[in-house]
């Protein structure tokens, strides 16, 4: 479900807010979704492919451009990853690869794993070293969790970490993030301190966080909520063409957070946490300019798991220009 309200569709009567409800398409084809592999320069790794057992013989092909780079056989991981000998000297960082990649199970007539299909090789830094993507913007953390910070040290995000909230509501001009796996609730004072941040024309982005309630103010240029994929991610401008594939995001371990839209006294509310609801929520203060986004899925918990994660990342703080 996603949700869009203008300006004019005001806030202070939550009855009144103008919805429209826009179905969410899969990506990629009919037969065989877009996929994402995390790729090196000698090898690409699959971590979300389905049918496929601890430790069994996978035949592969994988070509590019109708020509073949590497064809034989592996065996999966006991976790059920798959690491293909494929040389990719090509994968710098910030570079994405179509590739067309067939599995079958122990031979080349073995049962179909994956009938062919685009499978995205994302190298494993999404950024050249030292590259702001929320450039002109300086980027700030608010990590007390302590999770986040070396996450971003691992890609070489360049940014600046900051502690105390007193010390966020004085800044302008930057892109604040708050690090995933933050108790909103115990937090106080932290949602105050996030809405002077927007007002003063910051944009803000919201990991993550486990519990709680986000309350818009009333004075809003736009209010966007439902799928990540659909509302917050576009491709760097000037950079690859490629997707992410958000539905395959490995549940182990990850902390997914959903925003559910409510109503208390006329006014639009979202209360924090696994409930049923909407994966991000993104709204532009009408005078300021600033913005704040909310992502639910777990792009730090998935950092090392899903080959999205980063590249997500990468894409939301483009979005926060």
């Amino acid at each position: 479900m996603c949700l869009l309200t203008s300006k004019h569709a005001v806030l202070h009567r939550f009855t009144a807010l103008s919805v429209i409800y826009l179905a969410c398409l899969c990506l990629g084809s009919a037969t065989e979704p877009v996929m994402n592999a995390l790729a090196g320069r000698e090898t690409l790794l699959i971590c979300d492919l389905p049918g496929v057992q601890p430790n069994a013989t996978v035949w592969f092909r994988v070509a590019k451009d109708h020509r073949t780079l590497a064809s034989g056989t592996v065996r999966a991981d006991a976790d059920g990853r798959v690491t293909l000998p494929v040389a990719l000297p090509e994968m710098r960082p910030g570079v994405a690869l179509a590739l067309y990649v067939t599995l079958r199970s122990d031979s080349e007539q073995g049962r179909i794993l994956r009938n062919g299909g685009t499978i995205w090789a994302l190298s494993e830094q999404p950024l050249p070293t030292g590259r702001n993507p929320a450039a002109p913007r300086a980027t700030w953390l608010y990590d007390p969790v302590g999770q986040t910070a070396a996450a971003f040290r691992s890609i070489s995000l360049p940014f600046e970490t900051v502690t105390r909230l007193e010390a966020l509501a004085a800044m302008t001009n930057v892109t604040v993030i708050v690090g995933e796996g933050l108790s909103m609730e115990t937090e106080r004072g932290l949602w105050e301190t996030l809405m002077i941040t927007v007002a003063r024309g910051n944009r803000v982005l919201l990991l993550a966080p486990i519990d709680g309630r986000m309350r818009p103010p009333a004075d809003l240029l736009l209010l966007t909520a439902g799928p990540v994929d659909r509302l917050l991610c576009a491709p760097p401008s000037g950079g690859p063409v490629y997707k992410l594939n958000l539905k395959a995001w490995p549940p182990t371990g990850a902390v997914r957070t959903r925003f559910r839209l409510a109503g208390e006294r006329d006014q639009a509310i979202f209360d924090v946490g696994s409930h049923a609801g909407c994966e991000a929520v993104r709204w532009i203060d009408a005078a300021s300019g600033g913005s704040f986004t909310a992502c639910g899925l777990g792009v730090i918990a998935c950092w090392e798991t899903a080959p999205a994660a980063r590249w997500l990342l990468v894409e939301l703080l483009n979005e926060e220009k």
